[in-house]
């Protein structure tokens, strides 16, 4: 139950007389005005509580309509305008040099009811201040009602109001009608002793709404770390066994200097530059949009937006272009089974892709040497990265900085086994995620 659900459950108890005991020494509370329509309140009141229209120990004060040109910025002398906006978010507070009735303002302690679009009552605890025509001013008879007891009243039949309410693009409910809905009235001193008890149970509800977000984040977020955690531990040879019988790599390049590679790799492995396991490497372009011969042709044409974080697979693309759009452009077909990444904007994406694709400037195919390296050991070991990028828009990485990448190299069947297994323990994570799943 997160803090709304179990907030809006405290309330429910709080208006039907379920959060507080009934005292035999509290007098009942005698009918005040006409009876209002019984079926608008789904619960059974306590017995000393009365239903009374809302008309009867209330009175609505409408606020005041505003034109566009009579919102002003902040200056000296200036009066706020609280409008809808004001109650529920961190909206801009414009102000009026207008000169109204008293009626028209409010004080700090005042209880302010928002009847259209949002609905929802506030205690309002600003400055002295002009209130919008979409808020009523409550005043009340402080002899039958406390006002924070009306304000939690107000606050858990909102909903309610507002489903009874009226309009299509803006629900709004009727002065009118709002004075005919009912309020239940508890002796005066079992009011007190529920607002009492519902101002020790919110800080509390707070907290554990903060702590219930915390744990709702940590939670979503753990199959992510999970998953890089087993990925970290591949790369440094700690998830499958290595075999006597395989092979050591020989070095091919240059050697890693200690400070260029992040750990220390298994007695078999070596880091490799990513130019000496690659055979060729290439970019592409975009076809000019101007020229619709160019387009909507038979050969897929890849972009950032193709390649997904959540996919190591390129299966398809959204824009496909002609041989003409090919021929008169700088893209340039990537054959199927090779590797394509991103170089700008999406840095983390990288995918093999299972057909053949013409691909754009923003991605760089990888024709990998699979006798040295298999393509799916690569895409997991590139998943390992994070790449800040250069450039004051756009991020991007550089050809001679990708080349330069150091890269694990484990035996060739040492690789597939890793692979096997990272596949392995990543279902197992996501079959736990969807166990945990509402």
């Amino acid at each position: 139950m997160n803090k709304k659900l179990l907030w809006d459950s405290i309330l429910q108890q709080a208006i039907s007389g379920k959060l507080v005991p009934q005292l035999d020494t509290e007098p009942a509370v005698e009918q005040i005005g006409p009876d209002p329509a019984p079926d608008e309140v789904p619960f059974e009141l306590p017995e000393k509580w009365t239903l009374v229209q809302l008309s009867s120990i209330t009175t609505l004060i409408n606020g005041r309509a505003y034109k566009k040109a009579e919102l002003l910025e902040e200056a000296p002398g200036l009066t706020p305008i609280i409008r809808v906006g004001n109650f529920f978010t961190q909206s801009k507070i414009y102000y009026s040099d207008l000169e109204l009735a008293p009626k028209h303002y409010c004080n700090k302690g005042d209880l302010l009811f928002a009847w259209s679009a949002s609905f929802g009552p506030k205690i309002w605890e600003g400055p002295r201040s002009i209130f919008h025509y979409h808020i009523w001013k409550i005043e009340y008879n402080p002899q039958y009602l406390d006002c924070k007891w009306l304000y939690y009243w107000l606050e858990e039949r909102s909903e309610a109001l507002k489903s009874s309410g009226h309009g299509i693009a803006m629900i709004h409910i009727t002065k009118q009608e709002m004075e005919k809905k009912p309020i239940a009235v508890p002796p005066l001193e079992e009011q007190r002793r529920i607002v009492a008890k519902l101002d020790e149970l919110k800080p509390l509800i707070d907290q554990f709404g903060e702590a219930h977000d915390k744990l709702s984040e940590l939670e979503a977020d753990f199959p992510r770390k999970l998953k890089a955690s087993i990925l970290q531990a591949a790369m440094q040879g700690k998830l499958v066994p290595q075999l006597d019988t395989e092979p050591a790599v020989e070095q091919i390049g240059p050697k890693a200097a200690p400070e260029e590679v992040p750990f220390k790799l298994p007695e078999k492995w070596k880091w490799v530059q990513l130019e000496h396991l690659n055979l060729a490497s290439f970019s592409g372009g975009t076809p000019t949009k101007n020229n619709p011969d160019y387009w909507n042709g038979s050969i897929p044409w890849a972009s950032i937006k193709d390649l997904s974080v959540d996919s190591e697979e390129l299966s398809a693309t959204q824009d496909h272009i002609t041989e003409k759009g090919v021929a008169n452009s700088s893209t340039k077909l990537v054959e199927a089974n090779n590797i394509i990444v991103g170089m700008r904007m999406g840095l983390d994406k990288i995918a093999i892709n299972k057909i053949a694709v013409a691909i754009n400037q923003d991605l760089r195919a990888l024709y990998l040497d699979y006798k040295l390296i298999d393509p799916k050991f690569f895409i997991k070991f590139y998943k390992t990265l994070r790449f800040e990028g250069t450039g004051t828009t756009v991020k991007g990485i550089k050809k001679n900085e990708l080349m330069a990448l150091f890269v694990p190299l484990p035996p060739l069947e040492e690789q597939r086994r890793i692979v096997e297994r990272i596949e392995q323990l990543f279902a197992e994570v996501d079959k736990m995620s969807a166990c945990k799943a509402p």
